[in-house]
């Protein structure tokens, strides 16, 4: 599934594009929830869904995220200017609206079906996709390495670059979205922000 987040009532030639992808790996289902939790969080400051009492504005967990957030620094001018009216709530409006209006989100929240299919089956610790062995983070044509290990490796990076069927199709999915402004992978289980190449010491 993909789940586009734009404001439809501004050009898309006048947004940048994002792809963010989550669940790419089975036992990191937490991912695909944030998925999720950040599209309604979203729409819900846009007033937009349904009306239900577990909305993420009544979320106990959002409202210290908004105040981190309303005191950031490099907020946009609307979102500054809410904030002072309207306190962190009124900031986080603001800045989802401006986000909305300058960019076209979009969301892969399950890449690998089969491997969260096979934890909710009860397969807590699989990481790859079962039937194959592959680590679908390590199934891209850049840096592809063979592993003489095989499909006994956590890692295997498959029997050649983009091997899979999920790879391919975020591969296709990206290239159909040039230009992309950016790329996000959603991973759980660290707390850091890996940006290229992470296995170097200098920025791509």
């Amino acid at each position: 599934p993909v789940v586009t987040l734009t404001d439809g009532d501004v050009p898309a030639e006048q947004k940048e594009r994002v792809l963010l992808v989550f669940g790419e790996h089975s036992r990191e289902v937490i991912t695909s929830e944030v998925a999720l939790g950040f599209a309604r969080a979203l729409l819900d400051a846009l007033g937009v869904g349904d009306e239900h009492d577990d909305r993420p504005a009544t979320w106990d967990e959002l409202a210290p995220v908004q105040e981190v957030f309303a005191a950031t620094p490099g907020l946009s001018v609307a979102a500054t200017q809410a904030a002072a009216r309207g306190g962190p709530e009124a900031a986080w409006r603001a800045a989802a609206a401006n986000a909305l209006a300058r960019l076209e989100l979009v969301l892969v929240p399950v890449e690998n079906v089969p491997g969260r299919r096979d934890v909710e089956a009860g397969k807590l610790c699989d990481r790859v996709i079962a039937s194959t062995g592959v680590d679908l983070n390590r199934n891209w044509p850049h840096m592809w390495q063979k592993d003489k290990r095989g499909r006994r490796s956590e890692t295997y990076g498959g029997p050649e670059p983009l091997s899979e069927f999920e790879s391919k199709s975020v591969l296709a999915l990206a290239k159909s979205m040039l230009p992309l402004k950016s790329y996000v992978n959603v991973h759980s289980g660290e707390w850091a922000m890996y940006v290229p190449w992470d296995h170097k010491k200098v920025l791509a």
